[in-house]
């Protein structure tokens, strides 16, 4: 998979919060989508290499992660996109946008809703500082430190120009 090096620890976070999370598995997935199951990572990835670095880390094409899974799969006939991976992807900032009453002006705006001290918290707030206040991760500008707790560092991560238009990274 082409990850930049700059993503790394992102992409591992992304992995350690599944694996604490219990996400399903990539054939388990393929499964409740309609989809067959991998029968082994030949088949699933298409590229020797990255099959044989697939079986070195997770022995059996079913103990495949799904967010690794996606990334990594193999699909015929859609113009290279990875089509599980692209529907998810296409439909994640959505979603949060949707479901999350952070990003509602019209419900952050009703003193009914949050009550006056709400609707004033609310004014003030900003995505920046919901994380740094409870996920120990720092916004600024276009970059995103990821606190490494006891690593001796903070780990800088380039937010893409993708996240810019769904969060307006340069207002925070």
């Amino acid at each position: 998979c082409n990850i930049p090096a700059r993503l790394a620890a992102a992409e591992v976070a992304a992995v350690e919060c599944a694996r604490a999370a219990g996400v399903c598995t990539l054939n388990e997935f393929r499964m409740q989508m309609g989809l067959g199951a991998w029968s082994t990572f030949d088949d699933m990835a298409k590229e020797p290499e990255l099959a044989a670095v697939l079986q070195e880390l997770y022995g059996d094409v079913d103990n495949c992660e799904l967010y690794t899974g996606l990334l990594c799969e193999y699909n015929v006939g859609n113009g290279g996109a990875m089509l599980p991976h692209t529907a998810h992807m296409c439909s994640l900032p959505l979603n949060i946008i949707a479901a999350d009453r952070w990003f509602s002006d019209d419900a952050l705006a009703d003193p009914e809703l949050y009550t006056n001290w709400g609707t004033q918290y609310a004014a003030g707030a900003s995505l920046a500082g919901l994380l740094a206040t409870h996920t120990r991760v720092r916004v600024g500008g276009a970059t995103v430190d990821l606190m490494a707790g006891g690593a001796g560092g903070d780990v800088q991560v380039n937010i893409g120009y993708g996240a810019r238009s769904v969060f307006n990274v340069g207002a925070l």
